[in-house]
């Protein structure tokens, strides 16, 4: 019992590593993707006037 107990205790902190690592990339991630999407529309504007 003590095996299994070691085996979720060790899952569940994998788990939570791996939620604390992917969330703040995946954040950071879509704000850059975010930014690039202005700047393109930004660009396509500045094109279009000329």
């Amino acid at each position: 019992m003590k095996t299994f107990t070691k085996l979720i205790t060790v899952g569940g902190l994998v788990v939570a590593g791996v939620a604390v690592t992917t969330g703040p990339l995946a954040e950071w991630n879509s704000r850059r993707e975010g930014l690039q999407y202005l700047q393109n529309i930004e660009k396509n504007a500045k094109k279009a006037q000329h």
